[in-house]
C-alpha cells in the first residue's frame, strides 16, 4: 500500500538528545555559538544507518536536519525522516502494510528514534506533514509470466501523453521503467531483479536493509515456482500534487502522515493511472506477440516438458505464416503422420493459454480492485 514517506517536523516537534551522532554536529543549529551560514540559504546535518546497523540488519530512518533563513528574517528550523513502512515493519517491501498497522508503524518508529537520540512523541508523528510518499503494489506471477515481457508490453505505449509525465527512461536493460515529471513519477520494474542490481542502479534506496532473496528463494524451495514480480510504484514527491490528485479523486483527506496511510487513497491513486493505461496496454500485447512471447506461453502449460514446449512453439510459430497442410506434408515425409495431428490437437486444448498474455493485464486490474496485500506466507504456506 505504502512504501516510503518523508515526514517534516517543526523545530519544537523534536528533540534531539545527541548533537554529536548528527554529520556535522548540529548543535550550533539551536544554540550559540551558532554555526555559520557562509553565504549558503541554508544548513544541513545528516544522521543514517552506520556499519554495524547494516551488518547486523537494524534498520533505520534516514535523518535530516535543516535550518534556513526566514523570508522575513529569522531562522527555521525542520528535521526530515525518511523511511520504508514495510522495512520499518518487517525488513522488507515485497510484504506489504495495512492501514489497520498504522499505530504499529508509529511505535516502532518512535522507538528507532530513540535510538538514534530523537524524541518525538506519538501525536507529533501521527500528525507530521508529509513531503513525499510512495504508493505501490506488486503484483505476482507463477505461471511462468515474467515481469520483464510486462514492461515490455507497458513500454510500447505512449503512456506520457496519455499521463501528466513527461519523461521516460529505462534502466537496468529493460527491467526498470520510469515515467517522470518534476513532481511525481511513475514506475514499473521487476522487482527480483531489482534485488541483484548494484545499489547505484537499483529502482529503490537501503538495499542492504532489503533481506528479500530469502524469501523469493524459499517460494521457489517449497513451492517450486518461477515466482515473477512487476512493482508499480507512483510516487509523489510535491505538496501541490498531492492536493490536486486528492481533488481530482474527490478524496478529502489532510496531508498528514496519519491523514495519508489508508487504503481508500493508495487504492485510487494506484487505480486510477492503470485504467488509464490498461485497455491500451492491453491491445498492444495481444497485438504484438513476438517469438519470445509465444514460447512464454507455451511454457505456462502444467508439467510440459521441454522437447515436447519446443515442438509446441516451432509448430505455433511456423503456423503464423504456413498452412496446416504444408507443414503436414512435410511432417509426413519424414516422421509419423499422426505426429503433426497430435500437436493441432494439443494446440486447440490450450487455445487459451496460448493466446491470453494480454489477459494478464486485467488480472493487475483485478488485484488493484481487490487491493489485499502480498504477504509471503500466502505463497510459502508455512505451517502455523
Amino acid at each position: 500500500m505504502i512504501d516510503t514517506v518523508i515526514l517534516k517536523l517543526k523545530q519544537f516537534d523534536f528533540q534531539i538528545t545527541n548533537y554529536n551522532v548528527f554529520r556535522p554536529n548540529c548543535l550550533g543549529f539551536f544554540a550559540a555559538p551558532y554555526t555559520p551560514f557562509n553565504g549558503q540559504t541554508n544548513l544541513k546535518s545528516v544522521q543514517n544507518a552506520n556499519k554495524w546497523d547494516k551488518e547486523n540488519q537494524n534498520y533505520k530512518p534516514r535523518l535530516t536536519v535543516i535550518k534556513r533563513l526566514g523570508r522575513e528574517g529569522g531562522f527555521n528550523v525542520e528535521m526530515k525522516i525518511e523511511f520504508s513502512v514495510p522495512k520499518l515493519l518487517y525488513g522488507n517491501n515485497f510484504q506489504e502494510v495495512e492501514e489497520s498497522d498504522f499505530e504499529t508503524v508509529l511505535v516502532q518508529l518512535k522507538e528507532k528514534l530513540e535510538e538514534m537520540w530523537v524524541n518525538v512523541s506519538l501525536e507529533k508523528l501521527r500528525t507530521a506533514d508529509i513531503a513525499t510518499i510512495h504508493y505501490s503494489k506488486n503484483f505476482c506471477f507463477t505461471d511462468h509470466t515474467t515481469a520483464s515481457a510486462l514492461i515490455s508490453d507497458i513500454s510500447k505505449v505512449d503512456l506520457t501523453r496519455r499521463l501528466d509525465l513527461n519523461k521516460t527512461d529505462f534502466r537496468n536493460e529493460g527491467k526498470a521503467l520510469y515515467y517522470y515529471a518534476k513532481s511525481h513519477s511513475l514506475v514499473f520494474y521487476d522487482k527480483v531483479q531489482d534485488l541483484i542490481q548494484p545499489e547505484k542502479r537499483s529502482s529503490e534506496k537501503d538495499k542492504k536493509f532489503n533481506w528479500q532473496m530469502n524469501i523469493f528463494d524459499e517460494i521457489r524451495r517449497k513451492q517450486s515456482i518461477p515466482i515473477e514480480v512487476l512493482r508499480m510504484e507512483m510516487r509523489i514527491c510535491d505538496r501541490r500534487k498531492m492536493k490536486a490528485l486528492l481533488k481530482y479523486l474527490r478524496i478529502e483527506a489532510d496531508l498528514t502522515f496519519k491523514g495519508l496511510f489508508t487504503r481508500e487513497i493508495a487504492q485510487n491513486v494506484l487505480l486510477d493511472y492503470w485504467c488509464k493505461i490498461h485497455e491500451e496496454v492491453r491491445l498492444s500485447a495481444l497485438m504484438s506477440r513476438k517469438p519470445i512471447d509465444l514460447f512464454e506461453s507455451v511454457l505456462k502449460i502444467p508439467e510440459i516438458t521441454l522437447q515436447k514446449s519446443l515442438s509446441l512453439f516451432a509448430v505455433l510459430e511456423l503456423s503464423k505464416t504456413n498452412s496446416d497442410r504444408k507443414l503436414h506434408d512435410m511432417i509426413a515425409k519424414r516422421f509419423c503422420p499422426r505426429s503433426f495431428q497430435r500437436l493441432k490437437k494439443f494446440v486447440s486444448q490450450n487455445e487459451k493459454i496460448f493466446y491470453n498474455r494480454y489477459t494478464t493485464y486485467d488480472a493487475i486490474y483485478d488485484q488493484l480492485v481487490e487491493f489485499e496485500p502480498t504477504n509471503d506466507i500466502d505463497y510459502l504456506k508455512l505451517p502455523q
